[in-house]
């Protein structure tokens, strides 16, 4: 089109306006006011008034109505081509396009970023952007989920704010572990995973399982990863726990005048984990690690006598599920035969 800003009007309207927003272009001429969004007319009559005073370039972009009532996102650009004799600019020519496919895709970005957003801000873990190009400790990290208040007690902003944030609170027992399972990643372009400890605001030590994958590519060939970090303090002290209850177990075990086994059976008869204290090797002569090497060992011990009831109570035990509770003899490694007292519940 061409446009008189002396007169704010369109002096021609190219045939392809009805193409557009099927109306002709003598009728846009006098209607296109009208056909602007009531959202937008305003704001757009003004940047078309002040381009027209200042003798500027115009840009807009902007929602119009087409004849059939359907609205069309539309970007308008427009320049002075002409000039009158005191080089004053005296005719402007533009052009106006359907950017409605655009404008619907950004708009389903946008919500699928803000939905994005408010997943990882609401999930109980700390998600984090980080850009490989850079070293840890060079930059801050490029986002960091509000979360990191709610799992460690620090602003986000403060963190993301602060290159050497991870380093200062990560636990330096774990620190170049990482650092180096990190780089090991990132040089082979693959996920990360690991787990580390690190000092939370209050002073505690929180254990963190931290996961990350590379989602884009920067045009220099460095990747973008995108990662969570997950608290899992508790799981941790259970497992500390569960490991102390166990070595006091054996402890114990170890110190009284018993011979403390176990063993893993399923109902099918396949024998699975086992475990033999120490007393065995006082018992009948064969260390634990012997006793273990074998699956046979116990078989062969056993008193000839003996062997048939014994076999056939363990039989009850290992497929029915019954307690073990017998006495009987066992041949010891020099020969000296034994009578342990055997009991074992299921």
């Amino acid at each position: 089109y061409s446009w008189d800003p002396a007169t704010h009007r369109h002096l021609y309207v190219s045939p392809q306006v009805e193409q557009l927003l099927g109306l002709s272009p003598e009728r846009y001429a006098d209607a296109w006011v009208d056909m602007i969004h009531p959202d937008d007319r305003e704001r757009v009559l003004a940047s078309s008034a002040e381009a027209d005073e200042a003798r500027t370039r115009f840009v807009a972009e902007y929602r119009s109505y087409r004849a059939d009532g359907a609205l069309v996102w539309i970007r308008e650009e427009a320049n002075y081509v002409a000039f009158g004799e005191g080089g004053g600019r005296t005719l402007s020519q533009g052009v106006m396009y359907d950017i409605t496919a655009r404008k619907e895709a950004d708009a389903r970005a946008f919500t699928a970023e803000r939905q994005f957003q408010t997943l990882v801000e609401r999930v109980p873990a700390i998600a984090y952007v980080w850009d490989a190009a850079h070293a840890p400790g060079v930059v801050p990290a490029t986002y960091i989920s509000p979360q990191i208040e709610h799992v460690l007690g620090y602003d986000a902003a403060d963190w993301m704010s602060d290159a050497a944030a991870w380093h200062d609170h990560a636990h330096p027992d774990d620190a170049p572990r990482v650092l180096e399972a990190w780089s090991a990643a990132v040089a082979e372009r693959r996920p990360f995973v690991d787990e580390y400890r690190m000092r939370a605001a209050d002073g505690s030590w929180r254990w963190l399982r931290d996961e990350a994958n590379p989602v884009a590519e920067n045009p220099g060939g460095s990747l973008i990863y995108q990662g969570v970090m997950l608290d899992i303090t508790d799981r941790h002290d259970a497992e500390d726990r569960l490991r102390e209850a166990e070595e006091r177990w054996r402890t114990l075990l170890e110190d009284l005048p018993v011979v403390a086994y176990m063993i893993g059976s399923t109902r099918e008869g396949d024998v699975g984990e086992r475990w033999v204290g120490p007393g065995i090797e006082a018992l009948v002569g064969v260390s634990p690690d012997e006793w273990l090497g074998d699956l046979q060992t116990w078989t062969r011990m056993l008193h000839p006598d003996d062997r048939d009831d014994v076999l056939a109570a363990w039989e009850q035990t290992a497929h029915v599920g019954k307690p073990f509770d017998m006495e009987y003899r066992m041949i010891h490694r020099d020969g000296r035969g034994s009578t342990p007292r055997v009991c074992s519940t299921t």
